[in-house]
């Protein structure tokens, strides 16, 4: 009966503390491994989080090593951001560069297959963000995180205020005055 306890105890050590190192790492590394995360992003998180999984349930295993293994990942992470912010070219490997997948209302089907998209995914996300023809895009771009940006025909574009000559007043910040009844 010991032994299970002292065993279970074990294991209940190794994953709170598997929780703690990835809770720690990934607030070094930043909110851009939640919010924007590239392919490398991806990779380190996944590495990362198997990595803690092992921790919690290989107890054979030195959670010493893998608590290093997991600041390692971490500190390519953080470096690998530090050079993409400096050089162009790290950028690029790094980070990809945009693709456009619709040119002046027409489907890029060499760039869709480098996206690796398909013309549904492609005429899903055109629709979601409210363009039914794609004769209304003169641009359709995937970003190096995924995510689609259009530009549409001039023709196209919703009005603005400016369009229509006016100044509506600037919103500012507000702040919650409640928040959960208090």
């Amino acid at each position: 009966m010991m032994e299970i306890l002292q065993f279970a105890w074990n294991i209940l050590f190794r994953s709170l503390l598997s929780i703690v190192v990835l809770f720690v790492l990934t607030k070094l590394m930043g909110a851009k491994q939640i919010s924007q995360m590239t392919f490398f992003d991806y990779a380190i998180g996944i590495s990362i989080g198997s990595i803690a999984a092992d921790i919690a349930a290989d107890i054979e295993s030195s959670y010493i090593d893998a608590v290093c293994g997991m600041a390692i990942y971490a500190a390519v992470a953080v470096g690998t951001s530090f050079l993409t912010q400096k050089s162009m070219k790290a950028r690029r490997i790094f980070t990809g560069t945009p693709t456009i997948l619709i040119n002046r209302g027409q489907i890029l089907k060499d760039n869709l297959s480098k996206a690796r998209y398909d013309i549904n995914e492609l005429l899903c996300e055109c629709r979601i963000a409210g363009y039914f023809n794609i004769a209304d895009l003169e641009y359709a771009i995937m970003e190096p995180n995924g995510r689609l940006s259009f530009i549409p025909k001039a023709a196209k574009k919703p009005v603005t205020a400016e369009d229509l000559q006016l100044s509506p007043r600037q919103e500012r910040l507000t702040a919650n005055v409640i928040i959960d009844g208090k």
